[in-house]
């Protein structure tokens, strides 16, 4: 098992007030990984502190060739580890080792050296002419104590792309990752000791939502950057605009492919794995729906299914993997239902859908729910499940209300489940409207939904 029970902080090691740890589970068997320290509030206090008070030491004195000297060693450290490091976390969230060595093992590095030569070709000061006469100087200054909080899906290229341009500015950094992917984050610690980084310029305390949220509103942090749901961005930035915070959200979402009249689909075959499906569909830039002409729908039906029954579903380290397992038995049982509850309103699997038979406990065979009895309302991001016998009709008929019980499509009120992540009809017949998917949006393109990812996050 691989411990770090101690956290980052001023850069020392540092027992967790607390004393809290909590185990990482490998994604493919189940089994513990190995345990984590977990930072508290009280933890959280001291790793702000460190780094407001390396801003007033030798680091908030250096000049920018210095830092960019900095920064190259720290990306060497980096380079040193990165075959270990990619292999960590795809044994932490699952990853494919051949997605993992790019993006986790050397994308980190790539990120620090470029930052590094951006600074050695930069000014510290700009002068410009004024609008009104004179002249204007532009001034660059280290915005203060960043506040970097990171998702599990790709922990090591998000949390470059946080430290690296910090600390490049001169900022200092409290980087707090997420609880399943605690291991690899303290990679960054290793490295920064080895590359010399002054103590509190880089602080590692990896922690649940209470020590994300008590760092989020902390007074003595001046810039926030989180990657991760688009809940917890919405609550993030509230706490930030009610403190005047500067903060950078990167946040989930929904995304369309469409697949047009003269499209070529072995291209399209040939993409869709990067596409829809790329980390287990655990990317929040996935395309989770492809939207396909009427007149083409049997033959991207085919495509999509063909295309994804060939992937290879299996352990993450076997470079032959195309399809790895997901992070946890938690994510793994919320796709399934969302899978059941595409079954229940009329979806067919048409490949997949299933829990995998092989051993390991995290795989999902692949679920395309593509050949429908019903339509899915495009108006909600969620995925209505309505009936579609006449949504050609509905086109020649957009108003809302009453028309659609001449044209025999009923409206009903929804209620949301957000366990599955859909919305189900319920209650009687609502020809007033509420405003939400009163009608069926027009257009040539039916909409072709893979299961699975219906459930990925950032």
């Amino acid at each position: 098992m691989l411990d770090r029970n101690e956290l980052f902080i001023d850069g020392t090691w540092t027992a967790p007030a607390s004393g809290e740890h909590g185990d990482v589970i490998e994604a493919a068997t189940e089994k513990v990984l190995g345990r984590s320290a977990l930072a508290g509030p009280t933890d959280i206090d001291a790793a702000v502190a460190a780094a407001r008070a390396a801003l007033d030491g030798p680091w908030g004195s250096m000049s920018r060739a210095e830092r960019a000297d900095l920064l190259d060693r720290f990306a060497a450290a980096m380079t040193a580890r990165a075959r270990a490091t990619a292999e960590l976390v795809s044994r932490e969230n699952g990853m494919p080792i051949t997605l993992a060595k790019p993006t986790n093992g050397y994308g980190p590095a790539a990120m620090l050296s470029y930052y590094a030569g951006l600074i050695r070709s930069a000014e510290d000061e700009e002068v410009r002419p004024g609008a009104l006469g004179g002249r204007t100087v532009v001034r660059s200054e280290p915005v203060g104590v960043v506040a970097a909080i990171t998702p599990w899906n790709y922990p090591q290229p998000l949390a470059a792309m946080k430290i690296a341009p910090a600390l490049a500015a001169g900022c200092t950094v409290v980087l707090k990752p997420a609880p399943e992917t605690a291991l690899d984050a303290f990679v960054f610690a290793d490295a920064a000791q080895e590359a010399g980084l002054p103590a509190g310029v880089l602080n590692v305390v990896p922690g649940g939502r209470e020590a994300g949220a008590h760092l989020v509103g902390h007074p003595g942090v001046d810039k926030v950057a989180f990657t991760g749901s688009t809940v917890a961005g919405r609550a993030i930035g509230e706490v930030c605009g009610r403190l005047l915070r500067p903060v950078t959200l990167e946040l989930g979402g929904k995304s369309a492919a469409i697949v047009a009249e003269d499209a070529d689909l072995g291209v399209f075959a040939d993409h869709l794995l990067e596409v829809s499906l790329v980390n287990n569909g655990q990317t929040c830039h996935a395309s989770t729906r492809i939207l396909a002409p009427r007149s083409r729908y049997g033959e991207v039906v085919d495509a999509v299914t063909e295309t994804v029954r060939a992937l290879r579903v299996g352990d993450p380290l076997d470079k032959t993997t195309a399809i790895g397992p997901l992070v946890s038995a938690a994510q793994r049982e919320r796709v399934l239902g969302h899978i059941e509850s595409g079954r229940a309103g009329g979806y067919q699997i048409t490949t997949g859908g299933r829990r995998s038979r092989r051993p390991r406990a995290g795989l999902v065979r692949r679920a395309d729910r593509l050949r429908r009895r019903r339509q899915l309302c495009p108006h909600c991001a969620g995925g209505d499940l309505r009936s579609g016998a006449h949504h050609h009709r509905v086109r020649r008929h957009r108003r809302r209300g009453a028309h659609r019980q001449r044209l025999g499509v009923r409206t009903r009120r929804h209620r949301v489940d957000r366990r599955r992540g859909v919305r189900t009809r319920t209650g009687p017949p609502d020809p007033n409207g509420d405003g939400r998917c009163q009608s069926l949006r027009p257009g040539p393109h039916r909409s072709v939904r893979r299961g699975e990812g219906i459930g990925s996050r950032t």
